[in-house]
């Protein structure tokens, strides 16, 4: 076990209120007149630091409650200085090694969404804080250097940056799933359909026009997740408005080898489902909410009934030729 101690210098020996410093591989000990206190290097905060002030010098200590500094040092007392920080970055430096590496591992995996940027740009900032610039300067391993410049770097990516490492991204992961994007449909994908699928923003909106192949990116994505290990078919469900609708994905996804075990929904079965599992039972619904055509035959009973009214009949009328675009087959089919 390494150790190295420190006197205060004999001038101001009188004067100061400690007598030894000795600094070992587990932390630091202080030895007072009357007692004596040590600190891990995993207590301490930032890098031990030596401040000169002619003709002494001191060492500021930075902990986890409040800094403390040891006046007295002889001018000579660098040597040290160094064999403390050199401790203090074999103690804090695993810890960030570890990070980088979780790190790398992670954006080579995940898409960098805005959400994951703010995240890990925080985070290299924050892990960053403790080694100040002193890193720059010291003698430390190579790795742990790399691991340093690793996160000083993301810590001062631009959007721009992101924007870069995201079109790479894409650019690797457009050539890794080549083969499953040409086959997972009957034609192969776009590729704005393939980016549909690799991209992971925490709330996307696909806006296409009807039969364009939304329905294809929907299926495909979900299989893209399964296959890339995003998520599994449990983790995913798809949601549509109309019953056909999520017959159709439910049908195209039992298709797919990736996909299959995926559930499709309507947002009223999905609700459903949900208070019968809470309440134990499936709850009784108007049969409006589940008749369309029940549904508009009240609609139409009920307009009829309230057309007989004649205040009523003024202010549907007036509604009707504002809106004539879409409302003049009720207007024909009402005789009004």
């Amino acid at each position: 076990m390494a150790a190295f101690s420190q006197f205060p210098s004999r001038i101001f020996r009188p004067f100061v209120r400690w007598k030894r410093l000795v600094a070992t591989d587990e932390g630091l000990v202080i030895t007072r007149p009357t007692s004596s206190e040590s600190y891990s290097w995993t207590q301490i905060e930032t890098p031990p630091s030596l401040t000169r002030h002619f003709p002494w010098c001191t060492l500021g200590l930075s902990k986890q409650t409040h800094e403390s500094r040891f006046s007295g040092l002889a001018s000579n007392s660098k040597p040290f200085i160094l064999s403390c920080q050199t401790l203090w970055a074999q103690a804090h430096g695993s810890r960030v090694k570890m990070q980088v590496a979780k790190l790398e591992s992670f954006l080579s995996r995940r898409y960098l969404s805005e959400a994951i940027f703010n995240e890990i740009q925080t985070k290299a900032k924050t892990t960053l804080k403790p080694w100040r610039h002193w890193w720059k300067t010291a003698d430390l391993e190579s790795e742990l250097t790399h691991a340093l410049c690793t996160l000083e770097e993301i810590a001062q990516w631009s959007l721009q940056d992101a924007e870069e490492f995201k079109a790479s991204f894409e650019a690797h992961y457009l050539e890794k799933y080549k083969s499953y994007f040409d086959t997972i449909e009957r034609n192969p994908l776009t590729e704005k359909q393939r980016l549909a699928c690799i991209r992971q923003e925490q709330n996307q909106l696909l806006l296409a026009a009807a039969g364009s192949g939304k329905t294809s990116v929907m299926v495909a994505r979900s299989g893209y997740l399964v296959k890339a290990g995003y998520a599994s078919p449990s983790q995913i469900l798809l949601l549509a408005y109309g019953n056909d609708a999520a017959k159709e994905m439910q049908e195209r996804l039992s298709k797919s080898s990736s996909a299959d075990g995926v559930k499709a929904l309507t947002f009223h079965s999905l609700g459903l489902s949900i208070l019968r599992k809470v309440e134990g039972e499936t709850p009784k619904l108007s049969v409006f909410a589940t008749d369309l055509n029940a549904f508009h035959q009240f609609v139409y009973r009920t307009l009829l009934t309230l057309l007989d009214e004649s205040a009523f009949k003024l202010q549907f009328m007036k509604f009707v030729e504002l809106n004539s675009d879409f409302l003049n087959p009720i207007k024909q089919e009402l005789n009004l």
